[in-house]
Parts: C-alpha cells; structure tokens; sequence
C-alpha cells in the first residue's frame, strides 16, 4: 500500500473521486497562511500546529474503504505492484479552472499542504507504513526517475510514470517525453502538476520538476514527523466511509 497527494481543479465541494478529500470550510486568514507557513519552515513546526484547529476549518471526506483499490487517480501505478494493495489517493479541493490555475479564488495553501501531510500520517499510521520508505530497485526499475517512494504527489508521480491512458485501455496517449513521463512539458494531453508547489504565495517563475520533487519531499518529511509524535485523533480516517 502507498499514498499519492492531489489537489482537484474544482471548487471546494465533495467530488467522491479519490479515497480522501478535504475542503476549505472557513476563511483562511493572511496571518493564520502566515503563521503555518513559519511552522512548515520550521524543521519541528509540526509541534507548534493546532491541528485540532486547522481541522475546524476543513471538511474531511473518506469516499472509499482504504483497502478498495481504484483504478483512476495516478495514471499507471493505482495498486502497489508487490501486493495489488490500493495506491490511497488523497485530494485538496481547489483550484477550480484546472492545474494551470495556481493562485484563483481556491488556490492551494500551506493550510491544505499541512492538511495533506496530516492525512498521510493517519493513514500510514493506520497502516503500519514508513511514510519515508521507498520501493526496492526491482520495483522501481519499472518506472523512471527514481526512487520511487511510497508516499509522494501527483506531480512526482507524473514524472516517474508514463500515461499511456487507461489502465487495462489502449496506449493512446503515452507521453511524449519519457523523461517527463506526463508531468507539465511532457506533450502529454494527460499532464498533471498536482502539489509541484505547496503554497501558491511561494509559487514564482516556470513549474519545474526540481519544485515537484522538492514539494513532495517535503510533504513525506512533514508526514513523518506528525507521525513521529503519535495520532490519537484520525479525523473519522479510521471509521465507516463518509455517507
């Protein structure tokens, strides 16, 4: 079992398309951005969050069982290849208008980033997962631009993998880099930059694979350490799917 992070070019409402989906339901302040976005530099930041308050202020939907494997999501690799256990997919709510939309009116914010590395926490909790691990070299070697770790984003996953569309479908749309895989700048109609950046305030310049990977590093260092402290609270993550 693995995890893969996404945000949705929607607005902030239920989709039921990935196992696990968050929402802004209150206002995000300037200085409340500002103070998490201090915490998430910080390299022991996570114990200086009230995650109990940055929960009040999402809507948490668990749409599937964690141990239903779908076959959407991340082009390519939606069940871990040792097992055919489900590749979890986790999702923000924002961005509506599409990836290229990086700072619209539900742009993704430290808030959701920190969000997200909570929800990866709970899960590999749950799960018994090392959010820092990484697949061996024979599993990996099937991929591209390695290593291939269990927790990441979409846009890393993008880069390690070539669409070649539909699972079980025809290769209709592999991507036209294979050193990109489907990641923006691929050619591919396919491409995904889900989570290359983790603030649309630190966005600057061109989306860059040296930004996707950095953003999901971090987001397995911040997993590992909310992890490290120890979840009590799993935010209905280890309950029934959300009616």
């Amino acid at each position: 079992m693995f995890q893969t992070n996404h945000w949705s070019g929607s607005g902030p409402v239920r989709l039921r398309a990935y196992h696990i989906e968050n929402a802004r339901n209150a206002e995000l302040t300037p200085q409340y951005l500002k103070d998490l976005r201090g915490a998430w530099l910080n390299p022991n930041g996570a114990a200086s969050v009230d995650f109990a308050l940055l929960r009040s202020k999402f809507n948490v939907w668990k749409n599937d069982s964690l141990t239903t494997p779908t076959d959407y999501g991340t082009w390519d690799f939606n069940n871990d290849p040792n097992d055919g256990s489900p590749n979890i997919q986790i999702a923000s709510m924002c961005l509506p208008g599409g990836a290229t939309d990086f700072g619209g009116v539900e742009p993704f914010t430290v808030a959701h980033a920190w969000m997200h590395a909570y929800e990866c926490a709970a899960v590999a909790q749950l799960k018994g997962l090392d959010v820092l691990a990484s697949f061996p070299a024979s599993i990996s070697g099937a991929f591209q631009n390695g290593p291939i770790f269990l927790c990441s984003t979409h846009g890393e996953r993008a880069i390690q993998t070539i669409d070649y569309g539909v699972p079980g479908g025809a290769a209709s749309s592999q991507a036209a880099s294979d050193e990109f895989g489907y990641f923006f700048g691929s050619g591919d109609p396919d491409s995904r930059a889900d989570l290359f950046c983790l603030d649309a305030a630190w966005y600057v310049g061109n989306v860059t694979i040296a930004q996707a990977k950095t953003s999901a590093a971090q987001i397995r260092q911040h997993s590992h350490m909310i992890k490290a402290a120890g979840i009590h609270d799993f935010w209905g993550l280890d309950g029934p799917e959300t009616p």
